[in-house]
């Protein structure tokens, strides 16, 4: 039987079969039958005797098969005595079994060996085992027999000691309270002999129930368990297991490896290797996923291309369905392998991450593009291709077929953590995990994001309406605060006096004139009495001016609220519109629109309101309408001319107190002017008033909006927080899949986290502010240096937080704090041209800055936090474990940006656990990673630079005599001792 070039291959192998040497019949029969089996692999097995192997191989082997010598012993005076309480009674004695090498070359020295070997006949005297005539009979002490084979260099070399558990003979049996003596035994034996599940589990350290520190204690190694069919019948079908009712069943004995002696010794390194049941769980996935594992890639010269160096010629290599190690020293072509595969298979990684595809090498357009000449075919297990230029690129519009990760893209990872790429990596592993229940027809975690989180972000926009109009008000408020405006106030206040001063001076001098004359003049009674007509007139049309300032005022917010009544109908009749999804989800559970969502919003009576006041409105400008002859102003004018006319009349002495009387009327007019009311704009007690509230209410009242402003902020927060929280939501099931795995968190405490952290913040800020200014962000570099010490200082996951680093920022813009008396600026100072204050505080409380953003860590570090190593070994968790994706798996050069602990720590551990659930490729250049990982294929590259580039390769398993040799060449000869794995390396 050949080995195969895919390497370690899943085979049936039946190494308990008892031949006729051990229950007579006819041997071609034993041959035919053996034939005709699903074994693979068969181990013919007999009592203290090769005779049955020697004849089958005398009569040619067994076709297509490859056969063992196998031989039976009983312990001498060792019984399985379980239920006997007098351990001198009949027990059953313990058996166990040698597998021998089937070496021809080494057949003669086993062969003389078992003839030599000291045993126990049936009376208990000492005898040569080629003596005895009847070895059915035969005993032996089993430390002896071991003693024995390591004098002659047999044992582990040559022979195996496979120690039968809880099976007929096995040692199970043994008194419990003999641990002492039943571990002795096992430690002596490279495999155990067992098909339960729980002993399996126990023997390979899988129990969780023991800490390996305790099954140090009780054997140096973990081992292995296999089964045969202990068959005794000639045309048993060899390979199926048997039940307990000694019937052939559906279980089988399973072993990866190649069929060789060197094959089976792997199973003593790696108990995983065995499988007992109906199918392993590889060959199960690749028949019912044939879609996504690779089987071969051909690499071609495209027709009627000449070139003068040959680089691939019709290289063809098959590929393993579990884990394949790409080997070879550098410039060997590994990283070719690879990325012709990623795209072929639609990677959807850039083309710039490539170092052999790339435009500098294999397509460098100069003399000429090599990559145009050549073509690759990838084969799937269903046997469908995928053919593609070796020039051309993935289609990112197709679905990506395999999963790249090349050496570039993981270091650039390992230097910029922050890159969207790797957030939308942690984005597609968290939908991945999501499940299929709660992903409500979503694409994508951002759909899906965007689906639960619609609601909230409705209420954002309305708060950071409300903190618009707010910041408005705010920066009028501060204005008013400001010295330079105080001072205008009180300047006012001053010329406003002075006027006042300057008026009273001026005040009209009473004429010298008769009294009596004055008063007796008929026409000045009636002068008097037409002044007292004009005051009257002038009073009525003072109020009602007054009055139509008063009914405009209740105009326009009538209006007002007319209108935001109507904003809210309208409003709410397109809120009623969109919710024709939620109509039919209410239908669907029987429920009506009308009994949860029900509004009426009636403005008919402002409106009538407004109609009313509107008509008083008219009615008043009419009678100050000058137009309009019968108008108050216009009685007013005649009255006044009718007044000028009299005192044209007068004699002087007359017209001059006339004259006073008028003059007086107007002074005092305008001193009440000048003094004015609370209520008259530019008047004395207006600006008077007007500086005592900034003394005493302004600060109360910037102290109160802010505070309003400082809710709304906190309740804005609290929107973010819920944006969080549903994130976290979804990353459950990614943290339920982290706890689940006990090896991983053991090592590493490897967990997600949602943070809102600042994007952009930097950039924006710094496009409102002039740092030309002197202030605290003065200088490009310093002011940067600067802000950034107040945001390394902030943390923005509490709303505490947050107001902290408002306040440090406002400071900073209305002090300089590069020096130590903190001298105030006025902060509009630091505005860049054509920037407004308020759209400053809208950038500083909106939020927009701040993201919910998906953090993966180690412990308490996130990724900027960690070392170099610590980085790299948790990205290479993070795509070998929480990628649950079943697609084909390359990864170039995982080791790069490891030390040799995490390598053996994360790689070996985590890679084997990976290649259980999906194909997995890796490019290496040091073979102890395929080793260690134990890769199921070795594929050994190399580029013959001096036969015209030819790329050449070996491929097969790591047992393989050829490629384990080829492992310790690269390794320059070097024996590497990783652990206790050195079995693997084949010693001469």
């Amino acid at each position: 039987m050949k080995n195969s070039e895919k390497g370690s291959l899943w085979r049936i192998w039946d190494l308990h079969v008892h031949s006729p040497a051990t229950y007579g019949g006819a041997y071609q029969d034993f041959i035919k039958n053996a034939e005709q089996s699903i074994a693979s692999v068969i181990g013919i097995n007999d009592y203290c005797t090769l005779s049955g192997y020697e004849e089958v191989v005398k009569l040619g082997d067994i076709p297509n098969k490859l056969i063992f010598p196998v031989v039976e012993f009983r312990m001498h005076n060792i019984v399985a005595n379980r239920k006997n309480i007098d351990p001198t009674k009949a027990g059953v004695k313990i058996n166990f079994h040698i597998i021998f090498n089937n070496e021809p070359n080494d057949f003669e020295k086993i062969k003389n060996w078992l003839n030599s070997i000291e045993c126990y006949d049936e009376k208990g005297d000492e005898i040569q085992l080629g003596a005895l005539n009847d070895k059915t009979k035969a005993s032996f002490n089993y430390d002896n027999v071991i003693k024995s084979l390591k004098s002659l260099g047999l044992y582990n070399e040559h022979a195996l000691i496979w120690l039968p558990y809880d099976e007929y003979g096995g040692i199970d049996g043994i008194d419990p309270d003999d641990n002492f003596f039943k571990l002795s035994l096992i430690n002596k034996a490279q495999i155990i002999g067992s098909s339960s599940q729980k002993q399996i589990e126990f023997f390979r350290w899988d129990n969780k129930k023991f800490a390996k520190e305790q099954y140090q204690k009780w054997f140096d190694n973990p081992k292995p368990c296999i089964k045969g069919s202990d068959t005794h019948k000639i045309d048993y079908p060899l390979g199926h297991l048997q039940n307990k009712d000694s019937q052939p069943s559906n279980k089988y004995c399973w072993i990866k490896a190649d069929p060789t002696f060197n094959g089976l010794k792997q199973i003593i390194v790696e108990p995983d290797r065995v499988y007992i049941g109906e199918e392993p769980n590889l060959i199960t996935r690749i028949r019912e996923n044939k879609t996504k594992f690779v089987k071969s890639i051909l690499i071609t010269k495209k027709q009627n291309i000449i070139l003068d160096d040959i680089w691939f010629d019709n290289t063809e290599i098959k590929f393993n369905g579990g884990l394949v190690a790409i080997i070879g020293k550098k410039g060997s072509g590994k990283s070719a392998i690879s990325e012709i595969l990623s795209i072929c298979g639609n990677t959807h990684q850039e083309p710039v991450n490539f170092s052999f595809l790339n435009n500098t090498k294999f397509r460098k357009p100069k003399p000429f593009n090599l990559s145009e000449k050549f073509e690759a075919s990838l084969t799937w297990e269903d046997n469908n291709s995928i053919t593609k230029g070796l020039n051309e690129d993935s289609d990112l519009n197709l679905t990506e077929r395999v999963k790249y990760i090349p050496q570039n893209f993981f270091e650039k990872l390992c230097a910029n953590v922050e890159s969207e790429e790797f957030e939308n990596e942690i984005k597609d592993i968290i939908y991945a995990h999501t499940p299929t229940e709660k992903k409500f027809d979503k694409n994508s975690l951002d759909e899906l994001i965007n689906y639960k989180s619609s609601l909230v972000n409705e209420e954002i926009i309305q708060i950071k309406n409300e903190l618009t109009q707010i910041n408005s008000e705010i920066v009028e408020l501060e204005r008013k605060n400001t010295k330079e405006y105080k001072a205008s106030i009180n300047d006012k206040i001053k010329l406003k006096k002075e006027e006042l001063e300057a008026h009273i001076n001026s005040k009209p001098k009473k004429p010298e004139s008769e009294k009596d004359e004055l008063d007796n003049s008929e026409l000045t009674k009636r002068l008097t009495e037409l002044r007292d007509e004009i005051k009257t007139l002038e009073d009525v049309i003072k109020e009602k001016k007054k009055n139509l300032t008063l009914v405009t005022l209740k105009d326009e917010e009538l209006n007002r609220a007319l209108k935001f009544y109507d904003n809210i109908d309208n409003q709410l009749k397109r809120i009623t519109d969109d919710q024709n999804d939620f109509v039919q989800i209410l239908r669907k559970y029987g429920l009506s629109l009308n009994s949860i969502f029900n509004y009426k919003i009636d403005t008919k009576p402002i409106s009538e309101l407004i109609v009313s006041n509107q008509t008083t409105i008219s009615g008043i400008n009419s009678e100050l309408d000058r137009e309009i002859d019968s108008s108050l102003v216009n009685q007013l004018d005649k009255l006044q001319e009718q007044l000028r006319n009299d005192q044209d009349d007068l004699a002087k002495p007359e017209r001059e107190q006339q004259k006073y009387i008028d003059d007086l009327k107007s002074w005092e007019d305008k001193k009440l002017i000048i003094e004015g009311d609370e209520d008259t704009e530019n008047s004395l007690k207006y600006i008077e008033k007007h500086s005592e509230y900034l003394k005493t209410g302004l600060i109360s009242e910037l102290r109160n909006i802010k505070e309003k402003r400082k809710k709304l902020v906190v309740e804005l927060f609290e929107k973010k927080s819920a944006l969080i929280d549903i994130r976290k939501e979804l990353f459950q099931p990614v943290t339920k899949f982290i706890n689940d795995f006990q090896e991983l968190k053991e090592r590493y405490d490897v967990n997600l986290d949602v943070t809102l952290e600042l994007r952009t913040f930097p950039d924006n800020f710094f496009n409102q502010i002039n740092q030309q200014k002197k202030g605290t962000f003065l200088g490009k570099e310093e002011g940067y240096k600067k802000l950034i010490e107040i945001i390394e200082k902030s943390n923005f996951n509490s709303s505490e937080g947050f107001f902290s680093f408002t306040d440090k920022l406002l400071d900073s813009l209305t002090h300089d704090n590069r020096t130590s008396t903190k001298d105030e600026v006025d902060i509009h100072s630091q505005l860049r041209k054509g920037v407004a204050l308020n759209q400053l505080y809208d950038f500083i409380f909106s939020f927009d800055y701040l993201q919910p953003v998906y953090n993966l860590k180690l412990g308490n570090k996130t990724l900027e936090e960690l070392s170099p190593g610590e980085r790299g070994a948790l990205l290479l968790i993070f795509y070998l474990i929480l990628d649950n994706s079943d697609l084909p798996l390359i990864i170039d050069q995982p080791e790069e940006n490891l030390d040799n602990e995490s390598v053996y720590h994360i790689l070996v551990h985590f890679i084997k656990k990976v290649k259980e659930r999906r194909q997995i490729i890796i490019i290496t250049h040091n073979p102890n990673l395929a080793v260690v990982c134990d890769a199921d294929q070795i594929i050994v590259m190399d580029i013959e630079k001096e036969n015209k580039n030819k790329v050449t390769f070996l491929s097969g398993s790591i047992e393989n005599e050829t490629i384990n040799s080829k492992i310790v060449d690269i390794l320059e000869g070097t024996m590497p001792a990783f652990d206790n794995r050195d079995l693997k390396y084949l010693r001469n």
